[in-house]
């Protein structure tokens, strides 16, 4: 088990998590498996603040929240209403009065668009990366990836950063993340709070 080099142990980690390609399990919600994301981080000693940004259906993601105790805090742009509007929310704990540690930063992405869920996850990567140096750590988790131009992208963020990667099983496409990342799991072991992929696998 690859366990975090000194200077990327108490750095910041953004987690930018495709719900479409990389689904929530059966009978979990997303703030459960946030949980066990981060406990996975914890293990390999990543201690400093964890931000995760989620892409999916938000009406689902609250329909799956409404007896849970969390709150869902829109953020409604000028000019729209909570009913009309299902852009960016944010989940805090019902405890967390003063709401400055989200569990969940969550952007809503239409079940029309099929591959916008991990086009968003990839541009919101590298703005987060634009500003925010290193070290850092960063961890995707998306599924099939098709777009031969991230290539490039992949590569730099192994130079720059602490990348890391986590796919589900059947991932297909032509560009595969998990080659550049210094750490890469499998999203059914991610998903419950498990180990990496060992190195040598």
């Amino acid at each position: 088990m690859s366990m975090a080099e000194e200077r990327f142990a108490s750095a910041k980690t953004a987690v930018f998590w495709d719900l479409k390609g990389c689904e929530i399990p059966d009978g979990e919600n997303a703030v459960e498996v946030s949980q066990k994301i981060r406990a996975a981080l914890k293990k390999l000693n990543y201690h400093g603040t964890t931000t995760i940004y989620a892409y999916g259906d938000t009406k689902k993601m609250e329909a799956d929240l409404e007896s849970s105790g969390y709150v869902v805090k829109q953020h409604t742009p000028a000019g729209n209403t909570l009913e009309d509007y299902c852009g960016t929310a944010s989940i805090y704990a019902s405890g967390d009065t003063n709401q400055m540690n989200p569990e969940i930063v969550f952007s809503h992405v239409s079940d029309g668009d099929p591959e916008g869920s991990s086009h968003r996850v990839l541009t919101d990567s590298l703005c987060w990366a634009l500003d925010n140096p290193t070290p850092a750590n960063l961890l995707l988790i998306v599924g099939s990836i098709s777009e031969f131009e991230y290539a490039g992208y992949f590569f730099t963020l192994k130079a720059l950063y602490n990348f890391l990667v986590a796919q589900p099983q059947n991932a297909s496409g032509d560009q595969r993340p998990s080659a550049c990342a210094n750490t890469t799991w499998l999203w059914e072991s991610l998903s419950v709070g498990g180990d990496p992929i060992a190195e040598s696998d």
